[in-house]
């Protein structure tokens, strides 16, 4: 790459319009999430995941929700 002082024009369509994170604070044991989305409606127990606490960890999870319905899998850090 070189510098240059035009504006960059690539596409930024593949960028997601918004980045939403959560933090939550659990007691240490085997612990069912669910995510939805602020919009649209996901049937019960679509987009779960089980997920184990240790105490004095962090733990994190990574989804990806495209019109309230989850793309790929709920990825955790423990995993």
């Amino acid at each position: 790459m070189e510098a240059s002082e035009s504006a960059d024009t690539r596409c930024w369509r593949p960028l997601p319009d918004r980045i939403q994170v959560l933090r939550l604070e659990l007691p240490a044991s085997e612990h069912t999430v669910g995510l939805r989305a602020d919009a649209g409606f996901s049937p019960p127990g679509e987009n779960q995941r089980s997920v184990r606490i240790a105490d004095g960890r962090n733990t994190y999870l990574l989804a990806t929700l495209v019109d309230g319905r989850l793309i790929g899998k709920i990825l955790a850090s423990a995993d």
